[in-house]
């Protein structure tokens, strides 16, 4: 190779190179630049983060149970205005030596720890910690369909629904006769937290579970109303949205609400056949006598009478019976 050629070649090398690193100091420089004049909702220049508090973050993922140590967490920088309530700026408050806390909640890498994630000092890692003041947790029955095939989850957010007859129906047998109000349906709560299903209070489960049993945060009064309506009808959870917590309008449904499609009461057809009747005859009242014939000298026959007896009408009748008696007797 001749020595212009690699000269050229190493020249090259070098142009491209400067090129490279000319070209990111100007992006860098365009970048931090619009940042600067970047304009907020009300038209006003954004301000540079430069007041900032450290906040305790998780160093690592963990989980339900799993006990918080000073290994476990580390400080990052979070502007003053953005710090989330309920956050530990101060490691020595955390761990204050009173004894060790517990996570109540699932935290993931880099997550701020908050006061209601973990316990208190020497706290345990049960369903009671995990109340909120003033409320209770109350479990309901559900199954296969009114658990929504158990795709419910601790932590998830679910309406009830309560299905039941109508009061003036006392029984099953009047209530099926008016089948337009046979049954309603209401939804009665809103915004209700899962805290556990069956025996799970894990929130990172993801394969669906089908339960016997949800426990669900609410306060004493929505507990005595989710107490009535398991005795005296059926509940169901709706499942709600990620995100979704605003309450929204419902009404009461009856059956007579669900227009042409609403289900109704399928009549059997009986196939019908003829009978044949037995026919009336006149009722005949017949007597059979037993009539004994003979004496010590002669031989003994017994000879058997059907006799048409009526219903005595006057004295007449009944003397006549008396004789054909005596003669027969008699001989």
């Amino acid at each position: 190779m001749r020595l212009n050629t690699m000269v050229t070649l190493g020249a090259s090398a070098v142009f491209g190179l400067m090129a490279v690193f000319l070209a990111r100091g100007w992006i860098n420089s365009a970048v931090e630049n619009e940042f600067r004049h970047a304009k907020a909702p009300n038209n006003q220049p954004l301000p540079l983060a430069t007041n900032t508090t450290p906040v305790l973050i998780a160093d690592f993922d963990m989980a339900f149970g799993d006990v918080l140590s000073r290994d476990a967490v580390r400080f990052v920088n979070y502007p003053e205005d953005a710090v989330p309530d309920g956050a530990y700026t101060d490691i020595e408050t955390l761990f204050d030596g009173q004894g060790e806390r517990v996570v109540l909640s699932s935290l993931s890498y880099n997550e701020p720890i908050l006061e209601n994630k973990i316990t208190g000092p020497n706290g345990k890692a049960s369903l009671s910690a995990r109340i909120r003041p003033g409320y209770r947790a109350v479990a309901v029955r559900v199954d296969d369909v009114s658990g929504v095939a158990g795709f419910v989850v601790p932590g998830d957010i679910v309406d009830i629904i309560y299905t039941r007859e109508p009061e003036e129906a006392t029984n099953r047998r009047t209530a099926a006769q008016n089948s337009e109000t046979a049954y309603i349906s209401d939804v009665i709560l809103q915004n209700i937290t899962v805290l556990g299903v069956d025996q799970n209070q894990l929130e990172m489960t993801a394969t669906p579970n089908v339960a016997r049993t949800v426990t669900l945060e609410v306060t004493n009064e929505e507990g005595q109303a989710l107490s009535l309506a398991m005795e005296y009808g059926t509940l169901s959870l709706s499942l709600r949205g990620v995100g979704e917590t605003l309450s929204s309008a419902v009404r009461q449904l009856k059956l007579s609400d669900l227009g042409k499609h609403k289900p109704s009461a399928v009549k059997r057809k009986v196939k019908s056949r003829k009978v044949k009747k037995p026919l009336k005859t006149a009722p005949v009242n017949v007597a059979e006598i037993t009539v004994f014939r003979g004496g010590p000298d002669t031989e003994e026959t017994v000879e058997r009478l059907s006799v048409t007896i009526e219903k005595p009408q006057s004295v007449k009748s009944t003397t006549a019976l008396t004789d054909l008696s005596t003669e027969l007797a008699g001989g």
